[in-house]
């Protein structure tokens, strides 16, 4: 009772998992061997209803393989994320946002809405997240490297070609209202019901 009442104060989901939780840290090999170690000792000496289980693996490796048939309710998945921004990591990048999704949409089929699957946070430079479920959490770290040159030639191509592809559209809109004023076509429109 006093979990429930906790968690209606923290506006949690009222059936998600109780008792010991599932930490899972989503990143590259050495990060998540040490992370995994800096929270299990974190968590070393805390009561058994409060304590957590690490885990780690590679979101470009076998995370999939080796977590994504463990995803229960109320499981915690800490994702690190390569910055996709560059050319060179946009692969490593997808494969694991891949993995992610996969994991992320496991829900449990008794307990529908919040708290039927894991909780997610990704944490990443690139401001660029997917349509999450609603447990997902993206946090963008903030940047201060200049960019790199493939990035500076897509952002001047996207500048020009903006103002290009609002002249075209305005332009086929002036053409369409010309035909259709004009009796060239007609729109057809559904005799209301």
């Amino acid at each position: 009772i006093m979990s429930w009442g906790l968690r209606l104060v923290s506006g949690r989901a009222l059936w998600a998992r109780m008792g010991k939780r599932t930490l899972v840290i989503v990143d590259t090999p050495t990060n998540h061997q040490m992370l995994e170690a800096f929270v299990s000792k974190l968590f070393a000496l805390s009561y058994g209803i409060t304590s957590i289980d690490v885990h780690g693996a590679s979101g470009a490796d076998h995370f999939v393989h080796r977590f994504t048939h463990r995803v229960a309710r109320g499981l915690l998945l800490a994702v690190g994320r390569p910055d996709g921004r560059i050319w060179g990591l946009a692969r490593r990048d997808q494969a694991v946002l891949l993995a992610l999704k996969q994991a992320a949409f496991i829900k449990n089929p008794a307990f529908p809405g919040a708290g039927s699957g894991p909780e997610v946070v990704s944490l990443s430079h690139n401001t660029y997240a997917p349509a999450p479920p609603a447990s997902h959490k993206h946090i963008v770290l903030p940047t201060c490297r200049k960019q790199f040159l493939d990035e500076a030639l897509w952002d001047a191509l996207y500048r020009m070609s903006e103002p290009q592809a609002h002249l075209v559209l305005r332009k086929l809109a002036a053409q369409h209202a010309l035909l259709l004023h004009a009796g060239v076509y007609r729109v057809n429109r559904r005799p209301p019901s």
